[in-house]
C-alpha cells in the first residue's frame, strides 16, 4: 500500500513522485488524463499528433534546476541543441540572440542604445550570483538548517536587494532606455516570467533576461516528451502511476497521509475517487 499518494501527473506531481521515491516512499501518482505531463501534455487527431505545450526547452545545463532535477532523478532525455537560441522581431527586423553574452550586450547597445547593453549586462551578473546560490544550499530550504546555509552565502545578501525592487527600476538605473527598449524588454520577459517589467521583481526579471541567452534544446516531441520520459523512469523505479483517475475529494482519516497538488495536507487523509484503479503504468 503506497504511503504517499500524489495527485495529479503534471510537471510538478511527477518531480515530487520522483523525490519522495527516492527518499524511500512508496508513492501513488494518479493522473486524470490519459496522459502524463498536464498543460504540457500532447493529444492525436488522426496521424496528426499535437503538442499543447513547450516544443522547446532552456536550463539543461547540471547547475540549472532543470538539468539538475533531471540528473538526480537518473531522466536522460533525447534533446537536439537549437542555433540561435532566440530571434526577437522587432518593428519587422530580427534581433538574434545567441549565448555569447557580451556579443549580445553590443548588439542591444547599437540597436537600443547604451542602457539596454548595460542591463543585459547587469543581468547576467546578478543571474550568475543566483545560479551559484542555488548551487551552493539546498533550494528552497526545507528546514531551518537550509536557511542558516542560505544566509551564509555572500550570493544570499547580495541578491537580497533585487526581491526587494522591480526590473523596471533595474532598467532605469542603467541610464536612459528608449520607448523601444522598454517595449522589447516587457515581450521577453514576457517569454521567461510572464510578467512586465513593471510587475517582475528585479532578480528574477534578471534570470528571465539572461536564460533566454542560454542554449536552447528541442526535445524529441517537446516538453510533453520529456515529462513522458521522466514518467516512464518513475515507473521503472516502483512509482505506481495510474493515469484516467479522477480524484473527487480527500477525508481525513486517523492515520496515513497524503500528497495533494497544493502540498502535503497537514493532517491524514485518504483520496476518494470514481475510477479507483484506473491505468496502471508498468508491472
Amino acid at each position: 500500500m503506497a504511503s504517499v499518494v500524489v495527485v495529479g501527473a503534471g510537471a510538478g506531481g511527477l518531480v515530487g513522485a520522483g523525490y519522495l521515491r527516492a527518499a524511500g516512499h512508496d508513492v501513488l501518482l494518479l493522473e486524470a488524463k490519459a496522459r502524463v505531463g498536464g498543460c504540457a501534455s500532447r493529444f492525436s487527431v488522426g496521424d496528426f499528433t499535437f503538442l499543447a505545450g513547450a516544443t522547446t526547452v532552456i536550463g539543461l545545463e547540471p547547475t540549472i534546476p532543470l538539468g539538475r532535477v533531471l540528473a538526480e532523478l537518473g531522466v536522460a532525455i533525447d534533446a537536439t541543441p537549437l542555433s540561435p537560441a532566440l530571434t526577437a522581431w522587432h518593428h519587422g527586423e530580427p534581433l538574434v540572440f545567441s549565448t555569447d553574452v557580451e556579443a549580445n550586450a553590443r548588439a542591444l547597445s547599437v540597436r537600443y542604445g547604451a542602457a539596454l547593453g548595460r542591463f543585459s549586462t547587469a543581468c547576467v551578473e546578478i543571474a550568475e550570483r543566483a545560479w551559484r546560490l542555488i548551487g551552493a544550499a539546498p533550494f528552497p530550504p526545507a528546514s531551518t538548517m537550509d536557511l542558516a546555509r542560505l544566509g551564509a552565502t555572500g550570493a544570499a545578501w547580495a541578491s537580497l536587494p533585487h526581491l526587494l525592487t522591480t526590473t523596471e527600476a533595474l532598467l532605469g538605473r542603467c541610464g536612459e532606455p528608449t520607448a523601444d527598449a522598454r517595449a522589447l524588454v516587457d515581450e521577453l520577459l514576457v517569454i521567461s516570467t510572464q510578467a512586465s517589467a513593471r510587475d517582475c521583481p528585479a532578480l528574477f526579471g534578471a534570470i528571465g533576461i539572461e536564460y533566454l541567452q542560454r542554449p536552447l534544446f528541442a526535445p524529441r516531441g517537446g516538453l510533453a516528451g520529456l515529462l513522458e520520459a521522466l514518467g516512464d523512469a518513475l515507473v521503472e523505479k516502483g512509482v505506481d502511476l495510474r493515469t484516467e483517475v479522477t480524484v473527487e475529494r480527500v477525508e481525513e482519516l486517523s492515520s496515513g497521509s497524503a500528497y495533494t497538488r497544493a502540498g502535503v495536507c497537514s493532517r491524514p487523509t485518504r483520496c476518494c475517487s470514481t475510477s479507483p484503479t484506473g491505468t496502471r503504468h508498468g508491472s
